[in-house]
């Protein structure tokens, strides 16, 4: 997947992102997404997959971490 600059911008009050925290399924964000499929697997004993970022934006993997904790925390609240 390719996000834009401006999709890292995780804002938790946003409708979709509202949307994908409260259903597992018909999800809208590349957030809700990684982060769903993530605890699918997990659940079904499975190993996780990798999350990489090749999106050209200064320290990718380190701000695709923050926001896939981020949306993950807000599921465990």
């Amino acid at each position: 997947m390719t996000i834009t600059e401006s999709g890292y911008d995780l804002d938790m009050n946003n409708v979709d992102i509202q949307h994908d925290i409260s259903n597992s399924d018909k999800l809208r964000t590349v957030f809700g997404f990684i982060v769903h499929g993530l605890d699918a697997r997990r659940r079904a004993n499975r190993k996780p997959f990798t999350v990489m970022s090749c999106d050209n934006v200064q320290q990718n993997g380190e701000v695709t971490k923050k926001c896939i904790l981020q949306f993950a925390k807000s599921l465990n609240n």
